[in-house]
């Protein structure tokens, strides 16, 4: 696996940085091709601390794999992909981090983020497919997470 990346760092003002990247996974699988893919992974990073107690970060990246010629195929029970003649997948994923240092030892946090997956490969379905099984698997999904804490250093 490998995932060349460039990337620019811009200081626009003393409180804020901001990070755009650009990468591309390539992945080769020697043995039957079935794992291999590429895809574009652009990000931003955007930083913003007005006063040093309190900063604010936001993160957003993109992975857009498609996979080789050979990645999936439709036999016996194994159902066709949803939509299309090769495989993908996509992840969108966004986050918000707000910190406030309320004394040299004590800050306080908040974050929140959303990851977004799609794919066009087929669904898990209970008893159709795999036909022996008991379960499904939804592959296209959304995660959200927030979190509220407090950190203590010493």
């Amino acid at each position: 696996f490998a995932e060349p990346t460039v990337d620019a760092r811009l200081d626009p003002n003393a409180e804020t940085r901001i990070r755009i990247t650009y990468g591309h996974e390539v992945q080769v699988d020697t043995y039957q091709g079935y794992f291999s893919f590429q895809g574009p992974h652009p990000g931003v990073r955007l930083e913003w601390q007005p006063v040093e107690a309190f900063g604010l970060s936001l993160d957003a990246d993109v992975r857009l794999r498609r996979y080789g010629p050979n990645s999936f195929q439709a036999v016996g029970s194994h159902p066709a992909l949803e939509s299309g003649a090769r495989r993908y997948a996509r992840r969108y994923h966004a986050s918000l981090e707000a910190r406030y240092d309320a004394t040299e030892h004590v800050a306080v946090y908040a974050d929140a983020s959303v990851v977004v997956r799609s794919s066009n490969r087929p669904d898990y379905q209970a008893g159709v497919y795999p036909v022996s099984q008991v379960y499904d698997i939804d592959f296209d999904y959304t995660n959200v997470r927030a979190t509220l804490g407090v950190r203590v250093a010493r």
